[in-house]
């Protein structure tokens, strides 16, 4: 089953993504940044995130842009972290603040 990019109006196939921010949806980001808003069609799979930084951040955009989508949605937070373990939960959010506390200084 073949699923579609729902990043950008041409909503390309996800073997042939064409823009960065499909490709970070998907989460297969090659880390160069086309031209253009959207960019162009490069030929072939764009390759897996380089580093495991490189990974960290591109789940984190991807876990951004979902919880963006779902929230005008009036997704239940509950059900959005209910994969979680109430300590992985705690676990999370510790991250996350030590995570924007240092991006804010």
């Amino acid at each position: 089953m073949e699923k579609n990019c729902p990043c950008c109006e041409r909503h390309c196939p996800e073997n042939d993504l064409g823009c960065r921010r499909g490709k970070e949806h998907f989460g297969v980001a090659d880390g160069a940044r086309p031209e253009g808003r959207h960019g162009g069609h490069p030929g072939g799979r764009p390759e897996a995130p380089a580093t495991p930084e490189d990974r960290v951040l591109l789940l984190l955009r991807k876990a951004g842009h979902f919880l963006h989508h779902s929230a005008g949605a009036g997704a239940d937070s509950a059900a959005l972290l209910s994969a979680l373990t109430a300590e992985e939960r705690e676990t999370l959010g510790a991250l996350l603040e030590k995570c924007t506390a240092s991006w804010e200084k």
